[in-house]
């Protein structure tokens, strides 16, 4: 064995010391940071290559379960969105509940909604109030009302809008029955007297146009005797009315072929919102066909139209508004709607039964609605890295994915989305595109790195033949070394040792400023120990005889609210090591109070300290969710602010509810302010007073966000307001 490795070595050594072996080891030791850069750039070349691939499969592989989990949240909540409160659903009648765009005619439903709000059965217990009911959304059109309604009072936030819904049951054990409900915004309603004439009273007028037009008037009436006569209703029946039909021809009575009943409810101002419930008996209607399936396609056919007509009262002319048959509105729920709202993607949808036939035409099918999937990019660039991306990946079959749907009555459905598979997700599009353009770069970098390190070795030897006549020592390993690391490292070797002694003279002046600057922070901290420890003794030593005053029995309540205000700062103050902290920590309890009691009350106080205010808004009814104590120290600051700039004039204080928030304002006629945002900053102020140091309106901004609410200042004609918002209380009634 020690034979055979001493053979192996001699055999070795004299092929290195072959010429040709020599000769390349020289040409190597030459070249050798230039070979290797090179063989380091194609290395690096190849990395890239196989990265950009690996990259578009797995994001291939992740877009595809990130697709198929987008779509079957969109697919969940597209059969979600199709079902009513009631259990049924839009796809139980595709055929008319497909477009939101649509006419009022009668649809066909597969549960009743008609009962009678009012029977002999429940008279005792009945309380109209409590009367809700909402038809089905899927029968439900609804026409914005864009004519002068006169009385009808429209406002922000109410109901201006005609709803209605007519329908009819298959297999209706009742008989063949249209039933019918009515939404409508209208004055408090003018009820009709048996012999008096319709005209003086509220009605509704629906017009069947089909083979022949029938019109219904319907009157609102009193209940029915049977009902009141042993006492009095009292107000359980308060907007409670029975309606009666009449028919043209009739001689002004009554038609017992239709029944219903309404009740109307209060909403803002002299506006209410009325709702009508009722059937009509088929028989009297235009296309009534007994020998077909009910409904038959005359009643299916007949064309719709409503006028709500409201009495004239003293000093107002009659109104009426509606919509005509056939007018198009809008249907408060369709598949359409559903479709829009849940399926983001557009990506194709269709419902099947689950053991149809091939014959069988599908139960419904988005391609109706003529709306397709957006498959062309977004950008250039997304064009240009989807191209480049199937090259790499071959191949690429749409998403599909299902879910079974059962409704009751219906066979089992099976719906589909589908859609068309992106290879590079928008998000990762331009990543990859920067990634194809670093591969570029690399290959432009490996032709330049060749060219310039041609020129770097010829560099290289003429400095080491300039600077070796100036030999100063060091960097003894580059000695032997004849490569151009080694030269590199003889010609750093001479210019280190030129700079050395600047160097460190460079070092020593920052050594020597850095000591200055660590001794002036030290300083600085002492300081702001010394004054945390004063604020600390201070917040100490008021605590505890404000403690004693709020424990005192004698105190009025507005004297304890200014005490509790007092206690509160003090503890942030003695709590906090930063202002900001301080107010953002200090204690804050919010509860549900009626914010316009409340200021009223201030504003009765601000009087009783002659100052000149006025109030306006409603005295009580507004319950919000917030701190009085907070709220006074604030709404005293921006009043005193107020005060300051009102330049004698009036200050206006009101107080309102929009939307989820209540709303205070504080406008007094003063000048302009520059910039109403800076102010609530810290440290902002007028230095008008020494003692102003710009906390105030900071304080508020940041306690008043902490109640849930906010304040800002807004520039009005002729003054300033400040507004400050705070949440309402919800699921409490507001007057």
């Amino acid at each position: 064995m020690k034979f055979k490795l001493s053979h192996a070595k001699a055999i070795a050594g004299r092929f290195s010391e072959h010429p040709r072996v020599k000769r390349l080891r020289k040409w190597w030791s030459a070249r050798n940071f230039t070979l290797t850069m090179a063989l380091g750039g194609i290395a690096l070349l190849i990395l890239t290559v196989w990265a950009i691939a690996d990259f578009v499969r797995a994001a291939k592989t992740k877009d595809e379960m990130h697709q198929e989990s987008v779509l079957r949240s969109q697919l969940a909540e597209f059969l979600l969105s199709t079902r009513e409160p009631d259990g049924s659903s839009l796809l139980e009648n595709p055929a008319e509940n497909t477009r939101s765009a649509r006419s009022v005619q009668v649809m066909t439903i597969r549960r009743p909604f008609f009962s009678y709000f009012l029977t002999r059965d429940n008279q005792r217990s009945f309380q109209a109030d409590e009367l809700r009911f909402s038809p089905p959304r899927s029968c439900s059109t609804e026409f914005a009302i864009e004519t002068n309604r006169g009385s009808v009072q429209q406002s922000p936030g109410a109901n201006n809008t005609v709803q209605a819904c007519f329908s009819a049951l298959p297999l209706d054990p009742a008989g063949r029955f249209v039933y019918f409900a009515l939404r409508y915004p209208s004055p408090p309603i003018t009820r009709h007297s048996p012999g008096k004439p319709l005209a003086e009273s509220d009605r509704v007028i629906l017009q069947f146009d089909g083979q022949r037009t029938v019109t219904i008037t319907l009157a609102f009436e009193a209940p029915p005797t049977p009902i009141t006569r042993r006492r009095a209703p009292g107000k359980k029946l308060n907007g409670f009315h029975e309606v009666a039909g009449f028919l043209t021809g009739d001689g002004g009575k009554p038609n017992r072929a239709v029944q219903a009943q309404a009740y109307e409810r209060a909403q803002d101002g002299e506006s209410s919102v009325v709702t009508i419930l009722g059937r009509i008996d088929s028989r009297i209607l235009p296309g009534f066909n007994d020998g077909e399936a009910w409904p038959s396609s005359g009643i299916k056919a007949l064309r719709i139209g409503t006028e709500i007509v409201v009495a004239p009262a003293v000093g107002k002319p009659s109104s009426a508004y509606g919509f005509t048959p056939g007018q198009i509105g809008k249907g408060v729920m369709s598949l359409e709607q559903a479709y829009m709202s849940s399926v983001i993607s557009r990506a194709a949808l269709i419902v099947r039964a689950e053991n149809r036939s091939a014959s069988d035409p599908d139960i419904w099918n988005s391609t109706a609605l003529g709306i397709h999937q957006d498959s062309a990019p977004s950008t250039k660039w997304q064009a240009l890295s989807n191209w480049i991306a199937r090259l790499v990946v071959r191949g690429v079959p749409p998403v599909h994915v299902s879910q079974l749907q059962d409704i009751d009555g219906l066979p089992r459905m099976t719906a589909t989305l589908t859609a068309e598979r992106i290879v590079i997700p928008d998000i990762a599009a331009r990543a990859f595109m920067w990634i194809v353009a670093l591969l570029i770069t690399i290959l432009c970098l490996i032709v330049i790195a060749i060219v310039k390190l041609s020129k770097l070795d010829r560099l290289t030897r003429t400095a080491h033949s300039i600077a070796k006549a100036h030999r100063l020592g060091g960097l003894e390993q580059f000695a032997h070394e004849k490569d151009q690391i080694g030269t590199l490292g003889r010609v750093m070797h001479v210019l280190f040792q030129r700079d050395q002694k600047r160097l460190n003279r460079h070092l020593r002046r920052v050594d020597s400023d850095t000591l200055l600057r660590q001794q002036a922070f030290a300083k600085e901290l002492e300081l702001l120990k010394i004054r945390q420890h004063n604020l600390h003794a201070i917040g100490h030593g008021i605590k505890s005889p404000l403690g004693t005053l709020l424990a005192s029995k004698d105190l009025s309540e507005r004297h304890r609210r200014a005490l509790e205000g007092m206690r509160r700062n003090v503890e942030a103050l003695y709590e906090a090591n930063r202002l900001e902290d301080g107010l953002k920590n200090g204690e804050i309890v919010v509860s549900h109070q009626d914010i316009a009691e409340y200021v009223a009350e201030f504003t009765e106080r601000l009087r009783e300290e002659r100052h000149s205010v006025t109030a306006s808004g409603p005295t009580s009814g507004i319950v919000a969710v917030y701190d009085p104590i907070t709220l006074d120290q604030h709404l005293d600051h921006v009043v005193n602010n107020a005060l300051r700039y009102a330049n004698g004039t009036t200050i206006e204080i009101s107080v309102c509810a929009e939307g989820e928030m209540a709303v205070i304002e504080v406008l007094n006629y003063g000048k302009h302010i520059e910039d109403t945002v800076a102010i609530f900053s810290l440290g902002v102020t007028d230095r008008s007073s020494s003692e102003n140091m710009g906390l105030g309106l900071y304080a508020a901004k940041i306690q008043i966000g902490g109640m849930g609410g906010n304040i800002v200042a807004q520039n009005r004609e002729g003054g300033v307001a400040f507004v400050i918002t705070l949440p309402l209380s919800k699921g409490v009634l507001v007057i």
